[in-house]
Parts: structure tokens; C-alpha cells; sequence
């Protein structure tokens, strides 16, 4: 059942016969998956759109009994047997077990990343940069130099510092993603899988840098 959902069902197709492999979880994942299994492609359900929603209540895009071919306008119809092959069985098999990584790998580094993120939002972060292009002369600078009864030089070093400290963290969260993700991407087995993930902790907790 579907029709509970507001947000697009991710699926990932098979470029050469247009079979629709599985549900992905979310974008990033749904990318990573496409480096790993070649001429696969990402599309969506738009279930926001609730008339449409209707077709496809019902639908399960990750049974073995029953796969489906997507054509244009989100038509769904039963794939031919002659185009469910073994490669397409394989193709799946992986495609569930990267996902089975690769999800919660992109939920740790999210994790990770909270922790730093403190009260300052992305929008006041944007906010922040664009006023420090100003300099000394930005109202905000020298509002924040007020309450925190510094000079606005004091103030402009602070904030330069603060936004360079929480754009370095995050650029690095997502080096460290990317870097565990596109070997999860081309894992062919759950040993494999396990390594990677264990290294990905060691990248994550116990080192400062990659």
C-alpha cells in the first residue's frame, strides 16, 4: 500500500529491457547504485500527485513473483518472461544487498554530521557568508560585534571563523561518504560489504582526516 505516502517512490530501472529493478530509499544511494550496476537509471513515482497516487496502490516493486516494465507517462505493466533473466535475478540481488549498506552508511554519516551542526542552521549559515562579503560595513556584523559586545573587527574574525569551521566539517562528511559509498557501490559480497563498513567507522570516529 502506497497511498499513505507524500513524498516520490525512488525506483531503478533497467536501462536495456525497462524493468524496474527495486525501490531505492533515497537519491544519494539511488546515485551510488547507478556507478555500481551500469545502464541503470533513477526515476520516481509522484505520489504527491494523489490521483495518480491511486494507479499504482498495490504495487509491490520489490516482489520476486511479479516485476514490472515502466514506459512513459509512469505506465506500469508486467514484465515479459523472455526479458526476466538470470542477469536481471542478479542485477536485483545486488542492487538489495548494496542497498542494505549503503543506506545506513549515508544514515551515520548524517548522524556524524549533526553533531557539529549546532544552533546555526544552513539558511543562517548562507545568511552569514553573504553578509561577511560586505565586510565591516554589514548592518548584521555589526549588530552581532553589539550583542556580543566585541569590536566589529572581532566580530568579522569570529563569524569567518565559525562559517570556514562548518563548511570544512561538512566537506569532509561528505569526502568521507563518498569515499566508503563507491566502494559499497562495486561490492559484490557481504564480506566485502562488512569491511568497508568498518572502515567507514574508523574514517568516521577515529580519524580527523580521510
Amino acid at each position: 500500500m502506497i497511498l499513505n505516502q507524500t513524498r516520490p517512490l525512488l525506483l531503478l530501472l533497467d536501462v536495456e529491457t525497462s524493468i524496474v529493478l527495486g525501490t531505492v530509499p533515497t537519491v544519494a544511494c539511488g546515485q551510488m547504485l547507478m556507478l555500481g550496476l551500469l545502464n541503470t537509471q533513477l526515476s520516481h513515482l509522484p505520489l504527491q500527485v494523489y490521483h495518480l497516487r491511486e494507479r499504482w496502490d498495490g504495487y509491490d516493486f520489490n516482489a520476486e513473483q511479479q516485476l514490472y516494465t515502466m514506459s512513459r507517462g509512469w505506465t506500469m505493466t508486467p514484465a515479459p518472461a523472455a526479458l526476466v533473466t538470470p542477469q536481471i535475478h542478479e542485477r536485483r540481488r545486488l542492487m538489495r544487498q548494496r542497498i542494505s549498506y549503503l543506506h545506513p552508511w549515508e544514515i551515520y554519516c548524517q548522524g556524524a554530521l549533526v553533531r557539529f551542526n549546532g544552533y546555526m542552521s544552513d539558511g543562517v549559515q548562507a545568511f552569514v557568508r553573504s553578509e561577511l562579503t560586505a565586510g565591516a560595513a554589514s548592518t548584521y556584523v555589526q549588530e552581532y560585534a553589539s550583542i556580543h559586545d566585541i569590536s566589529v573587527e572581532n566580530a568579522l574574525q569570529e563569524l569567518h571563523g565559525k562559517v570556514r569551521s562548518l563548511g570544512m566539517v561538512a566537506a569532509r562528511n561528505w569526502a568521507q561518504y563518498e569515499k566508503i559509498a563507491q566502494g559499497m557501490a562495486m561490492a559484490r559480497d557481504r564480506d566485502e560489504q562488512e569491511l568497508l563498513m568498518k572502515q567507514g567507522f574508523d574514517i568516521l570516529y577515529n580519524n580527523a582526516y580521510i
